[in-house]
């Protein structure tokens, strides 16, 4: 059978000759062929999936346009194609050319409000603010469900906010009414809706710039879940005070050197450093220039230009690495540069400045050691299958948790990280929106707050808005109708129906319980939010990073690199509030990848299969003239739990 370059097929299919019997040859960065024969456009969506889990940015573009002309839908047509303009736009900044591909798929009358919400994305990336929020308005007339104008009331009021704080912070004049007007339709949005935290942080910004502290007070509540039942964590509770006293009735007159003074250091101490900036550049002149004399407002400032510096360099240096045109450049000079800098403008314990070595550890220590108790500051700098990143936070919770599996038992120190800088090159790059959610160091367990606290906002719109909750249902009946057929060409796979299924019946259950206390409206939602994010918290990091932390106390180092993960996963089910929706991360696209994550998830569908098959008699209403593993959500949360003990040899050899 002849062989093509996918280029080359395509440039057959473009002088009308027939390709679609021709197996297609697509290489990935690693050298290694990936063949397809009459591919659909699910499956060629379904690989291209795999590719963006491994950042192979190029196979992900080869698959999409091979997907052009590939069997099926309209829908999965418009899907690629949005998938290749966000590639073009946030990968190789080829704006024009995304563009033009968006420009196409506007054309096809289908899902518009979401093509026009990616070329509002597109045009707050490029800086163009006045297009993006045309291109937000265009989504809003386009919008049918009332996700979609959720959305785009949002892609309105961003970059009208984002100008305005950049002008503000350049110490230039920006459009005060459009910046109220924003304020308000944030302000209304949260009230009537619920917004996640990164919409709360807008809301506080717009309405510094306008000294509106009631609104940013209410923003700034809602950005780390405070109300009458939650008050805020420890680590901030101090500036969190001084919020709650100075705020509430703080209306700006331009006459408040003290108060501004007040706020910006409460912000400051509450780890939302930018915000404190905008309370300084917003004022008057004269109040201006006076509390830039201040040194504790200097300091803040300085730190705050810090951290815009090190978050635009870090993003180029992603930018290079998606490309592959990162070689030969030093992966840190701008953070070095940026470290002297800052430095040079603190007043400083140490006046030697942390140097760079190849043991990152220290140099982290060494910043850490001036800037954590000032800044709350944590630094952390990774190399993840071949991708150097940058791990930098600051804490809002430092807490003593004690971690208890199979008799074994460590407190531990759990740090919670807001207002990040940096969450590493994945986070960046997945085009899934997913991120990482912590870390273990020798003597702590660390968790990056703004996943946890924003998914479980997504998940309640799933379940309880009746468009969304349709949308869903679709999505998962169609991918579990393909599951069939993945499950046949690949008994221990990837089969996201069933991992739909499975989250969304774990949510349902919490859901449910929460109904039936009597819960309704505004107090379901906080309840849900809230109960939703302590299980995947209890079960990512109090059980998966709490796993690596009770096998390195006790000297259980698996040889295998892999191992430490798939022990790991193993406890994340096993001690799971909700076991569903812990298996996210194991029945997930990059099953059988050669990085850690990935091999210690094909080990683990391998063992699922082989217990369900044992124990198949006690698996109830199973079909044995299906695939197996297509039916795992039949087992209860017991049986899940039982399966993933079974496979721990540290659950054989329990302590008593």
């Amino acid at each position: 059978m002849a062989r093509l370059g996918l280029r080359r097929c395509l440039g057959i299919l473009a002088v009308g000759l027939v390709c679609v019997s021709i197996s297609i040859a697509i290489k990935s960065n690693s050298g290694a062929e990936i063949l397809t024969s009459n591919a659909s456009r699910a499956y060629l969506l379904s690989e291209a999936e795999r590719s963006d889990a491994r950042h192979d940015f190029e196979r992900e573009l080869d698959l999409l346009s091979l997907g052009l002309d590939a069997n099926g839908s309209i829908q999965e047509l418009v899907e690629i194609q949005r998938r290749q303009a966000r590639l073009h736009w946030k990968v190789y900044e080829d704006y024009s050319k995304a563009r033009e591909i968006l420009d196409t798929v506007w054309a096809h009358e289908i899902g518009r409000a979401d093509t026009a919400l990616e070329l509002a994305r597109l045009e707050f990336a490029a800086g163009r603010f006045n297009a993006s929020r045309d291109a937000a308005e265009r989504a809003m007339s386009a919008a049918i469900s009332r996700r979609e104008r959720y959305d785009a009331t949002i892609a309105i009021s961003k970059p009208t906010i984002e100008n305005a704080t950049q002008l503000c912070l350049d110490g230039k004049a920006f459009d005060v009414p459009a910046v109220v007007l924003a304020s308000r339709t944030l302000n209304s949005l949260l009230e009537s809706e619920g917004v996640e935290p990164n919409v709360a942080r807008m809301l506080i910004q717009a309405a510094l710039l306008i000294g509106d502290g009631p609104a940013a007070l209410s923003g700034w509540r809602a950005h780390y879940f405070i109300s009458n039942d939650a008050r805020p964590f420890l680590a901030i509770q101090d500036g969190a005070q001084v919020l709650e006293r100075t705020m509430t009735n703080w209306v700006d007159q331009g006459h408040d050197e003290a108060v501004r003074r007040s706020i910006t250091i409460a912000l400051a101490d509450t780890r939302l450093f930018r915000e404190a900036a905008i309370v300084v550049y917003a004022a008057p002149p004269k109040i201006r220039a006076a509390l830039q004399e201040d040194q504790d407002i200097r300091a803040i400032l300085a730190y705050e230009s810090f951290v815009d510096s090190v978050g635009r360099s870090i993003h180029q240096r992603y930018l290079l690495d998606a490309r592959g045109e990162l070689s030969g450049a030093s992966f840190w000079e701008p953070f070095e540069a940026a470290i002297g800098k800052l430095w040079d403008q603190l007043e400083t314990t140490s006046r030697t400045v942390p140097q760079y070595t190849r043991n990152t550890s220290a140099y982290s220590t060494d910043i850490e050691r001036e800037l954590g108790p000032r800044f709350g500051s944590v630094v952390r700098f990774v190399e993840i299958d071949g991708h150097r990143g940058l791990q930098m936070g600051h804490i809002v919770k430092d807490d003593l948790r004690k971690v208890e599996q199979y008799g074994h038992r460590a407190e531990v120190r759990f740090v919670v990280l807001d207002s990040m800088v940096s969450n590493g090159f994945a986070s960046w790059a997945w085009n899934s929106g997913a991120q990482h959610g912590g870390w273990t160091d020798s003597d702590r367990i660390v968790q990056v707050r703004p996943p946890y606290a924003s998914k479980p906002f997504r998940v309640w719109r799933q379940l309880t808005w009746e468009d969304e909750r349709t949308r869903r249902s679709q999505e998962t009946e169609k991918e579990s109708l393909a599951d069939r057929d993945r499950a046949k060409a690949n008994p221990a796979g990837y089969l996201p129906g069933l991992s739909m299924r499975l989250h969304d019946q774990g949510a349902h259950a919490i859901l449910d319980r929460l109904q039936s206390l009597g819960l309704e409206n505004v107090d379901l939602q906080l309840a849900f939010v809230s109960e939703y994010g302590r299980a995947i918290e209890e079960s990512s990091i109090f059980a998966h990073e709490g796993r690596h932390f009770i096998d390195r106390k006790n000297r259980l180092f698996p040889a295998r690199a892999w191992r430490k993960e798939f022990n790991a996963k193993l406890s994340e089910v096993a001690f799971a509030p909700e076991p569903r929706l812990a298996l996210g991360a194991i029945f997930a696209s990059n099953i059988g990848d050669r990085g850690a994550h990935g091999r210690a998830n094909e080990s683990i569908m391998k063992d699922i299969v082989a217990w369900m098959k044992k124990h198949r008699n006690e698996i109830a209403a199973l079909d044995t003239a299906q695939p197996i593993l297509t039916q795992f959500d039949k087992l209860t949360d017991e049986q899940i739990r039982a399966v993933f003990r079974s496979m721990d040899s540290l659950a054989k050899n329990t302590r008593r």
